[in-house]
């Protein structure tokens, strides 16, 4: 009876190891700069694929714990940020190679995961 209070102090600290602490890397988007004066008046769209989109990354934490995090998730809304900042409009696009989409808004670039840029024909 007496080793009781012991193990029930003991569980919460073993239920803690080895575990995944999530994150979130997102940066302060109030700290972002602001809307420049003069834009490029062009209007582009960002691809993020449902793939990337629920990517989960795991790393080492140090103690034996673990960190995860959603970079696309989690740097989406500051990427709109900051290519509004630079462009005259901007749009989340559900598909890369939708003709209509990119028709419809005027769009002549578009951004995709991981780093490809293009410009459209």
């Amino acid at each position: 009876m007496k080793n009781i209070p012991r193990i029930l102090a003991v569980i919460p600290l073993l239920t803690l190891l080895g575990c995944a602490h999530p994150i979130v890397i997102s940066p302060r988007i109030e700290e972002l700069p602001q809307e420049n004066s003069v834009r490029i008046d062009k209007v582009v769209g960002y691809y993020i694929s449902a793939t990337d989109m629920a990517a989960n990354i795991e790393t080492p934490g140090g103690g034996g714990d673990r960190i995860s995090y959603h970079p696309y998730k989690d740097i989406e809304a500051a990427l709109n940020k900051v290519l509004s900042n630079v462009y005259k409009d901007v749009y989340k696009l559900k598909s890369k190679n939708d003709a209509g989409e990119l028709a419809t808004n005027g769009i002549t670039y578009v951004g995709s995961s991981p780093n490809q840029v293009g410009r459209l024909p």
